[in-house]
């Protein structure tokens, strides 16, 4: 009889546990969904997570009871620090890119996107995004993986992507399109978005000079923005960075040319085979100048 009362005790806490893990696992659901951060700074007990789980808490009173309970269960097991937190979210990524990679798995063909761009610590990652139709015939487009990559030639680009597609378990047989770097599939091409970057700096170069100037005489000024706007200056105001806003204006419009013809979608031959022809013409002309001085 005893033996049957702890069984049954142990199966209450066991499903009791099991409902806490639910709210706690949408919880994660729902900081993850919205991209916010789960932990704030060095103070886990202020994060996001955490004062979340706090506020269901309050509604739920088996989750309270839960939280008012952590000094009774063995080993404390709340399943709310920072290391549960990242094993569970790893687990959701895991779920998720097991439906995502089925569904490309079932539409036979897809096309594969991908860019890279410099992280914090200036080491180049590469994204890989799939576009593919799923059961409903709706076009769906989603980011399944980034990772570093070493070398950014042709070669390298292509091995690191069936790379990358081959560890989803996607058969490579699938590709029936590839874009990447400059490809208006891309949101905001590489080219395009330089060249407007560097119109923008070009068009607005005397104004940003007046305001570092003004922030480097104002005696209110923080010290430390005050030091790093006269470097700026310094280095705005110098001969080299001025003849290379210059050159690469001139350069990065050419190629802002050359991306948007050839990327219409009702596209000109003719007038594109022009603007390369162009292009390649003023490219030597410029090398020549560059030469001879």
């Amino acid at each position: 009889m005893l033996r049957k009362k702890l069984l049954a005790q142990e199966e209450r806490e066991r499903l009791h546990n099991r409902e806490v893990i639910k709210v706690i696992l949408d919880c994660r659901r729902y900081l993850s969904r919205q991209a916010l951060a789960f932990r704030g700074g060095d103070d886990d007990l202020n994060g996001k997570f955490r004062q979340l789980v706090n506020l269901f808490s309050r509604w739920i009173p088996f989750l309270k009871t839960w939280l008012n309970t952590t000094h009774l269960r063995p080993n404390r097991v709340t399943y709310l620090s920072g290391k549960s937190q990242n094993e569970l979210i790893n687990l959701l990524a895991v779920g998720v890119c097991n439906i995502l990679t089925e569904q490309i798995r079932s539409s036979a063909v897809y096309a594969v996107l991908a860019d890279t761009t410099p992280d914090v610590a200036h080491a180049d990652q590469i994204s890989l995004i799939i576009r593919y139709v799923d059961a409903e015939f709706r076009i769906q487009e989603r980011l399944l993986k980034i990772s570093e990559i070493s070398s950014k030639t042709g070669d390298g680009f292509s091995q690191t992507v069936l790379a990358m597609v081959t560890e989803l378990r996607i058969p490579n047989a699938g590709i029936r399109f590839q874009c990447y770097d400059t490809t208006a599939s891309m949101s905001g091409s590489r080219w395009i978005g330089k060249a407007e970057s560097i119109k923008t700096v070009s068009v607005s170069y005397e104004t940003v000079i007046g305001i570092l100037h003004d922030i480097h005489e104002c005696d209110e000024t923080d010290l430390d923005v005050k030091k790093t706007a006269t470097n700026l200056l310094d280095n705005l105001k110098s001969f080299e960075f001025y003849v290379s806003l210059l050159f690469m204006k001139n350069v990065l419009y050419k190629a802002k040319i050359v991306v948007m013809e050839v990327q219409e979608i009702e596209q000109d031959i003719l007038a594109s085979v022009e603007v390369l022809q162009q292009t390649s013409s003023t490219k030597t002309a410029v090398l020549a100048q560059f030469l001879a001085h």
